[in-house]
């Protein structure tokens, strides 16, 4: 029987929450802890960085692969969804905001990032919110490129035309 981080290989393409798509370049051993234990680690296209994800239990920290690219064109299409839906309070809305990135829902994360796009241009959003937009933006770019086998900048583009 096979079990979900079985389902993982070095030189698979990846998303980790928060931080968008990479490839898993190597498996090593690392002692946390005073413990060994044996980790998946991801290059990340955010600025090269690398994080390592427990090879035993990529599940609990939302690892999965990058989406299908024939489910690309669904996922600009939620760009231009309505709003979502958010607390107007900013407190709130912000800790909702987070909430979602951290659930590493892509489609929802287009939905959100078409929601802040167009309200940047309503009433232009403050510095952190905007911080949070950028962010989601990345993500969605990010595994955009990396499904289409593309340049981030030509992704972004797609994400641009999708929001207009």
């Amino acid at each position: 029987m096979s079990s979900p981080s079985n389902a993982f290989q070095v030189g698979d393409t990846v998303v980790y929450p928060t931080q968008g798509a990479g490839k898993i370049i190597a498996k090593v051993e690392k002692a946390v802890a005073g413990q060994t234990n044996e980790y998946f680690e991801i290059e990340l296209m955010k600025g090269s960085m690398r994080v390592h994800v427990p090879v035993g239990s990529p599940e609990r920290v939302g690892l999965r692969r990058i989406t299908d690219a024939k489910r690309i064109p669904e996922l600009l299409k939620n760009l231009a969804l309505p709003d979502l839906e958010l607390p107007a309070g900013w407190t709130p809305r912000h800790r909702k905001e987070q909430l979602l990135l951290a659930e590493g829902n892509i489609f929802t994360i287009a939905q959100l990032v078409g929601t802040l796009q167009r309200r940047d241009i309503e009433k232009t959003l403050s510095a952190t919110e905007r911080k949070l937009m950028d962010d989601a933006r990345h993500m969605v770019a990010t595994e955009i490129a990396m499904s289409l086998d593309i340049p981030l900048q030509d992704a972004d583009d797609k994400i641009t035309k999708a929001v207009e």
